[in-house]
């Protein structure tokens, strides 16, 4: 299991868990949430700020709005893109993975 910092977040990566790859862990509660095989992250930039709206649908294949959204910097942002075992999608048209 790999793990990755990001400011308010931990995400560890479960490669050898193939319905749930990805999870993120917030704060030092131990609250945690799976995130499952079908699943995708979702990007779009704040205007004028070096800030980003990312969002995570469970299920990518329907038209359900994002379960989980938060702000991540552009470092973070390609840190994210960088170490994720699910897609991460400019809604701009962007995509990686």
């Amino acid at each position: 299991m790999s793990k990755y910092t990001f400011t308010d977040f931990t995400l560890e990566l479960v490669s050898e868990c193939e319905s749930a790859p990805m999870c993120i862990k917030i704060g030092n509660t131990g609250f945690s949430i799976d995130l499952p095989k079908g699943g995708a992250f979702y990007f779009v930039p704040l205007s004028e700020s070096e800030e980003n709206v990312v969002m995570f649908k469970m299920d990518s294949s329907t038209d359900r709005p994002p379960e989980i959204s938060f702000i991540v910097s552009n470092i973070e942002l390609e840190q994210l893109k960088k170490v994720s075992l699910l897609p991460v999608n400019g809604l701009c048209g962007e995509k990686h993975g």
